[in-house]
Parts: structure tokens; C-alpha cells; sequence
């Protein structure tokens, strides 16, 4: 068909496909209204290029041409600087009509790309809504050359300005999407969010900023979160477009202080649409960030309560991108929305913490309270100790000699004879009285323990230990420190031990930071220190530190007038601890008592009568059955047949802590319960089976009534 003929109708079929087309079909109505004035008119080429307002390329949307090859210009953006005398004609004017043969010297770059492609003339014609220029319309002509007369143009107007109103409408309808889209992507984002606690919240987040990338059509979306100075970000997660490289922690940390990233700062968002346009002084900003592939990107604060904690970031790696103000606003929000969760996460986790802190702190106390009231609930009370012999009361007259000073004392004796009552009654003689009395039995604590008992931990001291320790030193700061046994401390201990009883102080093991104390320590041992500072295995230093003051209990056969008073005071106790009162020491049960060499001191006397008891379901006391078929063994018996192996001794050890945990049904403390039946307390039978490996979990679960 020749120019003229025909095509008032063939405008009609146009104007009517734009007026029918969906906003899915504007793109099929542009190539038609391009493919029916290019065969109306016999021209070999049409495109329409629209314009990037992010870079102020030209860019090829739509295309019909006689050729299916691509030209060089076709298949890349355009920009208006290489066709400078075109671009200047088609600013001032409504259309831009040029041959090449006719082209004046000023328009050397236009022919010369009119040269590569085979060009012979072509018409540009504006494509303008509401005075804003979207594009151009270009008309080719390469077979031949031939004038464009002024109804050709009218006509190629005509069809342009149809083309810039579908293109505009789609342009709107696309933004009216973008909106409800984004809305809905906030609306989203926030209800997955919103209900999620900290536990669940980093999942949240990362499955949050895929939703984002994927619904905006970006290839990578990052979240920084700040230190507490705001100085500094570090990459909290991101997420990356199939194919792209993740966002990587960089290299340094972000210095929020210097341009770009000051700009995060701002409440409002900071666009940029192309990263090289980013200024002089961000020049290392901007090597990193395309380093980093970057293109554009928009930043957004993300604050909660006037408070900046961290930045959501969006970018693109392979064009620039125009932000329009409808996304911009949303990322705004986006930006809110998980600030909102990032608070609420950091409140929950400071919640959980202090919480945490409160539960550590009180089981600590509970712990101490525990141990201190165990201490208490000893074998011998203080205001029941018994002293008829003038040896006993000669001790006695020693402890208030020496109760009102601070000297360390170091009380001497063979096993069971009291040592432990005596040092109790030196405590509770001294001006520290109202503090605890904190004991440490060495005899029965594993070697590796000791430090830890001594000294505590921090958390994290070493792995697997979560919580930390107040050791016994520290419990005991304003009270006394009884070192039961002190000659059992290994001797790589001791130089700690004499270095804190020096200086005072103490460091818990896994910290740095010394803490003073205030701290009296008394210590007993059933051994002749001396000799084991001769065979090396106790440091000279320290015995003479700890013997500043001496007391040696006598044994039992040593002060036979406080026998009876003892038996007599023992038998009362038991009694009223099993509820009973209808037993009594005869004069026969004295004489027995008497004539007995008590190879094991008074705790052999009052481990006896509770034998007794225990064996007399009525009166009269039984302590032949307690004392065996034989009437315990005489002076003679105690010769080479009755020495036992160490390990022989643990092992009898071991199974008399196991039959009075079996009768007491494994309740350690209180009447009736395995620590009295031992006739020691309750903290020293839990640190003996700790050292016998005795474990309370295997105790048996008692029947309900």
C-alpha cells in the first residue's frame, strides 16, 4: 500500500486495538500501530525508545523491521550525547527529519551511524504526555532514499501520540501495581513478624528479606545492624537473587561515620540510582561497593523510638535502577516494620537474660543458703558440748584464749575426737560469730576439685561449664574457713593456699580480677604435720602459718570423765530425733561403757548409742547388740590383725555410707536421715559420696502411703 491510500481506516483498527488492549496487551497494540504504519507506508524500520529517567538512556522497548537481524545501536542503551545535533533539534522541536546525503557538517556522528546501520533517512518523533517526553519514535527508511512529505509525518505523529498515551497508561497502571504490591509486601512482612518471638525471629527475618527481593525485583537485600556506639555495622543476614553472590561481611566495618553511610543516619531514605554518580568524597564507598557488583541502591534506616539500630539495603548488580517515590515510601516502612521486630527481639532476649540472671543468682543463694544451713546441723552443737575432764576444759580455756583474735589456729588430734565441735566453739567465741562458718572437708574432696572448691569459677572457665561458683574462701569472707583435714590439700595447692592466707585475695578460676577478702581460718588434722613437712609432702611455710596458735584435743581414753556425760547427752539427742524418750544409760550400760578403750573417739561413742536406739525397740538400751557378739574389741584385739589396707578402709567406708543411705531411704539431711545416723553433716556425707561416687539419682522413689 502507497502513502495515502487506505490508511484513515488502517488508523481506525489502531486507535480501536489501543482502546481495547489490557494492561497485559499495550506491548502486542504498539507493535501492530509500529507493523501497520510501517507496511502503509513502505518503510523498512520502526522502534520506539523510552527514556531511563535513573540514567537518561534511551532504551529499545518495542521494534518491527523487514530485518530479523539486530543493528549495533539496537541491542544496547543510547544516550542523547552521541547524536548531539539530532538531540539539540528534537529538544526544540515536535519532529527531528533528516537525510544522510543531506546532513550538514555539524552532524558528523549522526552520519556516521546512519553509515553503520545503512540508514538513508529517518524521522524521530517525540512521544510526550502532559508536556514530559517517555521516548521517541524512530521511522527508518535503508532501501532507498526518499523524502518524508509533511502528510507522512502528520500521519507518524498521529500514530506516536497514541503510542505515548497506551505507554503512559501502562507506565501508571504498572505503578498502581507496584503500589499494591508493596503494600501487600508490608502487610506480609508484618504479619509474619509480629507474632514471632525472639527465638524464632533471625528465621523470620531471613525468610522476610527473600519475600522483599523477590517481590521488588532486586537481586540482593541486606540488613545491618549497628553496635551500640552507632559507629560501626556488621551484616546481620541478606539474601541473593539465584545466581548471585551473597552479600559478604566486608572486609572492615562499615564506619557509619563516613559519606555514604553517614546518610543512614537520616530518617529518610538515601537513593542512589547509580553508583558511580556518588560523589568525590565517597570515593572508597564507591570502589567497595562495586567491588561488590553494585549498580543501585537504596538504603533505609531502620529505627525504632527515635533510635537508629541498623540499615535494610537494596540493590541491583546488572542496570540501574529508577526508584520511584511509591517503593521508596514502602522501603520506608519495611524498614520500620523490621525495626520493630529487631526491638522486640532485643527486649524479649534482655528479658530472658535478666530473667536468667535472676534464676542463676537465686540458686546461687540457694545453693549457699543450703550449704550454710547444712553446716549448721553438725554432729556436736556448741551449746551441748560436753566438758566434765580437766583436759577437755584446758581446750576449751585455749579456744576463749585465742576465740577474740584474728590468728589462724590449728587444732590437732587423732580421728573422731571433736576437733570439728572444738573449731565450731572457737567460732562461736570470736567476734565473727554472725558470719558463717564455712567448712571444707579435704580428706573427702577429689584432687581435682579443690581448686574449684577453694577458689570457684566464672562462667566459661572451661567448656561445658555454663554457670559460675562462689567457691568456700569467698562464702566464708567476715566468717571463718575450716579447713577439715588440712593435711589431705595436695601440695601444688598449697602455695596458693599460703599465698591467699599472705595477700588476702583470691581469683576465681577463668577471671583476672583478684577479690578481697576478710577471712579467719581455723584448720584440724588428725596427722603430725610435722613429720609430713620432713617427708616433703607439706610445705614448712604454711605449716608455720597455720600453727600460729596450736590446740590438741586429747582422744576419748585419754579423759574417761567425759564418757558418760557424752553417751548420756548422745543418747538424749537420738532419742528426741526419732521421737522417743523411754530409753536410759543403767549403771551396768556405764560400766560397759567405761571399760572400753574407744579406738575411734567419740564419734565410735555416738554412732554407738544411735545403734543402740535403733536396736532397742524398748527399754532397756541394748548395747550388747550394738557392740556385737563380742563386746567390742579389747586393747589386745587393737594389734597386726586388725590393721586394715587403705583401700580396705575406703571400701568399709563406702558400704557404711551406703547402708545408712539404704536405711534413711537416701535422705541425706534432717532427722532420721543418713547424715545423722553417720553422725556427721549433711554437707560432708554429699562431698563423700561425690568422692565415692555415690550418686543421689540412684536413690530409690518412695512408696505414697
Amino acid at each position: 500500500m502507497r502513502a495515502g491510500d487506505g490508511f484513515e481506516e488502517l488508523l481506525v483498527q489502531v486507535a480501536a486495538r489501543f482502546v481495547d488492549a489490557s494492561a497485559t496487551s499495550i506491548d502486542e497494540s504498539v507493535v501492530f500501530a509500529l507493523e501497520t504504519t510501517a507496511r502503509a507506508h513502505d518503510i523498512d524500520r520502526v522502534h520506539v525508545w523510552l527514556a531511563d529517567p535513573a540514567t537518561g538512556l534511551y532504551r529499545l522497548t518495542h521494534r518491527w523491521s523487514r530485518f530479523t537481524q539486530l543493528t549495533s545501536y539496537e541491542s544496547r542503551a543510547i544516550s542523547a550525547s552521541e547524536f548531539p545535533w539530532g538531540a539539540e533539534i528534537l529538544r526544540r522541536s515536535d519532529v527531528l527529519v533528516y537525510r544522510r546525503a543531506e546532513l550538514p557538517a555539524a552532524a558528523s556522528q549522526e552520519r556516521a551511524a546512519m553509515e553503520a546501520v545503512g540508514i538513508h533517512a529517518i524521522a524521530v518523533i517525540p512521544l510526550r504526555v502532559a508536556g514530559v517526553m517517555l521516548g521517541v519514535a524512530s521511522f527508518e527508511q535503508v532501501a532507498e532514499d526518499r523524502p518524508w512529505t509533511p502528510m507522512v509525518l502528520a500521519r507518524f505523529g498521529l500514530v506516536a501520540s497514541m503510542v505515548a498515551s497506551a505507554l503512559h497508561h501502562q507506565q501508571l497502571y504498572a505503578a498502581a501495581a507496584e503500589v499494591a504490591r508493596c503494600d501487600r509486601l508490608v502487610a506480609d512482612v508484618s504479619s509474619s513478624l509480629v507474632p514471632t518471638g525472639a527465638e524464632g525471629m533471625g528465621e523470620a527475618i531471613e525468610r522476610a528479606l527473600a519475600h522483599i527481593g523477590e517481590t521488588i525485583d532486586v537481586d540482593r537485600v541486606f540488613l545491618y545492624e549497628w553496635n551500640h556506639e552507632a559507629t560501626e555495622a556488621r551484616v546481620r543476614t541478606s539474601w541473593s537473587k539465584d545466581g548471585e553472590p551473597p552479600v559478604r561481611e566486608p572486609v572492615r566495618a562499615i564506619d557509619l561515620r563516613r559519606y555514604p553511610y553517614s546518610r543512614a543516619r537520616d530518617p529518610e531514605p538515601f537513593v542512589v540510582e547509580r553508583i558511580a554518580d556518588l560523589p568525590p568524597e565517597a570515593e572508597p564507598e564507591r570502589r567497595l561497593l562495586e567491588l561488590a557488583g553494585a549498580r543501585s541502591l537504596i538504603s533505609v534506616s531502620v529505627r525504632s523510638g527515635g533510635i537508629t539500630l541498623g540499615t535494610l539495603g537494596l540493590d541491583t548488580r546488572h542496570r540501574e535502577r529508577t526508584w520511584s517515590p511509591e517503593l521508596v515510601a514502602r522501603a520506608k516502612t519495611l524498614g520500620e516494620v523490621l525495626a520493630n521486630a529487631i526491638a522486640r527481639e532485643r527486649a524479649e532476649l534482655a528479658r530472658n537474660a535478666a530473667h536468667a540472671e535472676v534464676e542463676r543468682l537465686q540458686h546461687a543463694l540457694e545453693r549457699e543458703r543450703d550449704y550454710l544451713r547444712d553446716e549448721i546441723r553438725v554432729a556436736y552443737h556448741v551449746d551441748e558440748l560436753v566438758a566434765v575432764s580437766g583436759e577437755l576444759i584446758e581446750v576449751l580455756a585455749n579456744v576463749d584464749a585465742v576465740a577474740t583474735t584474728n590468728a589462724t589456729v590449728l587444732i590437732q588430734g587423732e580421728t573422731g575426737v571433736g576437733k570439728e565441735i572444738v573449731a565450731r566453739a572457737l567460732h562461736a567465741r570470736s567476734r565473727r560469730s554472725t558470719a558463717p562458718l564455712v567448712k571444707i572437708d579435704c580428706a573427702s574432696l577429689p584432687r581435682e576439685l579443690f581448686e574449684r572448691e577453694f577458689f570457684g569459677h566464672t562462667a566459661g572457665a572451661w567448656p561445658g561449664i555454663a554457670g559460675e561458683r562462689v567457691g568456700r574462701f569467698e562464702l566464708a569472707d567476715r566468717g571463718t574457713l575450716l579447713l577439715d583435714e588440712v593435711g589431705e590439700i595436695p601440695l601444688e595447692l598449697q602455695a596458693k593456699l599460703l599465698r591467699l592466707l599472705s595477700d588476702g585475695e583470691i581469683v576465681r578460676l577463668g577471671d583476672s580480677t583478684p577479690r578481697k577478702l576478710d577471712v579467719r581460718v581455723v584448720a584440724t588434722t588428725n596427722r603430725s604435720l610435722a613429720r609430713e613437712v620432713t617427708a616433703g609432702r607439706f610445705r614448712a611455710d604454711l605449716y608455720h602459718r597455720l600453727g600460729a596458735f596450736p590446740i590438741t584435743v586429747p582422744p576419748l581414753r585419754a579423759r574417761p570423765a567425759d564418757i558418760v556425760p557424752l553417751a548420756t547427752s548422745f543418747l538424749r539427742r537420738t532419742q528426741t530425733s526419732l521421737g522417743r524418750s523411754d530409753l536410759a544409760l543403767e549403771s551396768s550400760d556405764q560400766r560397759t561403757l567405761l571399760s572400753y578403750d574407744w579406738p575411734g573417739n567419740v564419734r565410735e561413742l555416738e554412732q554407738l548409742i544411735a545403734r543402740s536406739v535403733m536396736l532397742s525397740p524398748a527399754a532397756p538400751l541394748r548395747l550388747d547388740l550394738a557392740f556385737g557378739p563380742r563386746f567390742g574389741p579389747t586393747p589386745e584385739d587393737v594389734g597386726l590383725e586388725m590393721i586394715r589396707t587403705d583401700t580396705e578402709l575406703r571400701a568399709l567406708e563406702r558400704s557404711n555410707l551406703r547402708l545408712a543411705l539404704e536405711k534413711a531411704e537416701y535422705r541425706v539431711g534432717g532427722t532420721g536421715g543418713a547424715a545423722a545416723l553417720l553422725g556427721i553433716s549433711p554437707s560432708t556425707l554429699r562431698d563423700r559420696m561425690r568422692a565415692f561416687g555415690i550418686e543421689k539419682k540412684t536413690e530409690p522413689r518412695r512408696r505414697s502411703s
